[in-house]
């Protein structure tokens, strides 16, 4: 294994990737990156702009003979998802990410790699760097916090792009391109509850949930991975109808756009029912993890006692079963397959991020996908019934459309520039995740679209990594397409 990923082919955008990776840049927390790349950008002498939501525009003039070719803008996110092992110590506002390379592959330190969508960003930066290139007007527009609900798309300032034709670099398949994508909403549950001291002579336990996958929720839906959450939900409302039991606390999930990959319950029982609580327990997670046993092979529960337990807090026996019912009545992964669209998730639920605790109540988010904006709203809907039955208050935010396909001259000329790229026959496919071309579109309905990447596994997850030499075919496909433009 090596980590010298600047000796790696194309120099050029590697060199951009390392330093990419050498500043902190989860979403929320990109300034940095953000204020390097302006800087970069007025030393080189191009033309560089940020708007109020601190999106970049960065202009590069068309090369000789190129004056005249339509203008292009190339357009990625700067922000990352910051997710870690539980072992690994790494603070993502500080630390920067350490790549290793591993044959065909580039992955992380037990971290997210960034991949996602910092080759886009080191593609863009790496061609705006190359004053070798033949190209006309290039416009790199780099958008923040796209990980987050796309708020960087949403809030780009109006009539700001001049080009008619614009490539988004975030898909992660090699060899397919995408003309359409899921829109989303934001689901966030969240009530104060009541905590009491805990019983006399209470146990108290922690609960584990650990070696799920998780994954990306939007590409990663419908590949059979659990979600710790909803298995975490389904442990507890199990043995809560066996013996009675209150919560302490529940922390599972990182993002709210990732499969959660591990869940943590502390729970008290009074001592005279310990031996049932561990009956119960048993008997639980050997039916659940009979169910997950093959989609996730190193899945499993653990049960640790807490020796310190001064100044722990419960949950009111009053509040139990209400919350135990919630947690198992709220739906999670694909919802529908499109009837337009083979093999594609049309709509989907991600149970992304829970918490309870004393000081911040219960927080739920959960993430909602669909290639049909009405069927999201009709789903939000349905959770608002779960919300007024539980009496859980539900907020919905973020919502974004998605992005419908059009087929025009430019997607043709692109997909015949694919196809010699790859040799062969090129897939036009719609993504379920998330894209910020539906928004981008919403601002210039003119603006014709496509969006390309080289092969990126397991985003937002620390297993994340990408194939090296799938990022030179889709940086020479780019290449190609802005040198070829004339022609269309």
């Amino acid at each position: 294994m090596q980590s010298n990923i600047k000796e790696l082919n194309p120099k050029l955008l590697w060199k951009w990737f390392d330093t990419i990776c050498s500043i902190p840049h989860p979403s929320y927390h990109d300034d940095q990156l953000a204020d390097f790349i302006y800087n970069w950008s007025k030393e080189k002498g191009l033309f560089v702009e940020k708007d109020e939501a601190g999106n970049l525009l960065i202009r590069k003039p068309a090369t000789a003979g190129y004056e005249n070719v339509p203008s292009i803008a190339l357009q990625a996110h700067i922000d990352m998802v910051p997710q870690a092992d539980s072992h690994k110590e790494h603070n993502f506002l500080t630390d920067p990410i350490s790549p290793v390379i591993d044959g065909e592959y580039l992955y992380a330190d037990n971290t997210t790699l960034g991949a996602d969508n910092g080759i886009g960003v080191a593609s863009i930066l790496a061609i705006l760097d190359d004053d070798q290139l033949q190209h006309g007007p290039i416009e790199g527009l780099l958008t923040r916090n796209e990980e987050v609900g796309m708020e960087g798309a949403i809030g780009l300032a109006e009539n700001w792009l001049k080009s008619e034709y614009l490539i988004n670099t975030d898909t992660e398949e090699w060899g397919q391109l995408y003309l359409g994508c899921a829109g989303g909403a934001d689901l966030t549950f969240h009530r104060e509850y009541t905590f009491k001291p805990l019983k006399e002579n209470s146990k108290v336990f922690t609960i584990s949930l650990k070696g799920f996958r998780g994954g990306h929720s939007g590409c990663d839906i419908h590949t059979n991975r659990e979600s710790a959450i909803k298995y975490l939900s389904k442990l507890l409302y199990a043995m809560y109808r066996n013996v009675k039991f209150n919560l302490v606390d529940l922390y599972s999930g990182q993002a709210r756009n990732a499969i959660p990959r591990e869940s943590y319950a502390t729970v008290a029982v009074v001592a005279e029912k310990e031996a049932v609580f561990l009956q119960a327990f048993q008997e639980a997670q050997e039916k659940l993890s009979s169910i997950f046993k093959l989609a996730e092979t190193n899945g499993k529960y653990t049960l640790t006692p807490v020796e310190q337990t001064e100044n722990l807090l419960r949950l009111s026996c009053l509040d139990m079963p209400n919350l135990l019912n919630f947690l198992v009545l709220v739906p999670n992964g694909v919802l529908r397959f499109s009837d337009e669209f083979a093999n594609t998730v049309e709509s989907s639920l991600s149970c992304g991020v829970l918490r309870l605790n004393p000081n911040d109540g219960f927080k739920y988010k959960i993430l909602a996908r669909s290639t049909v904006d009405v069927a999201n709203q009709l789903f939000c809907d349905e959770m608002f019934a779960i919300s007024q039955l539980t009496q859980i208050p539900l907020t919905v935010s973020g919502v974004y459309s998605g992005w419908t396909p059009t087929f025009n001259e430019f997607t043709t000329y692109v997909e015949n520039e694919y196809k010699k790229a790859v040799d062969g026959e090129v897939e036009v496919k719609v993504i379920h995740a998330g894209l910020e071309c539906g928004i981008l579109q919403g601002h210039y309905p003119n603006l014709k679209i496509v969006s390309i990447g080289p092969d990126i596994h397991n985003p937002h997850t620390p297993k994340e990594r990408v194939h090296i030499e799938s990022v030179a075919k889709y940086y020479q496909l780019l290449l190609n397409i802005l040198k070829n433009l004339k022609n269309l």
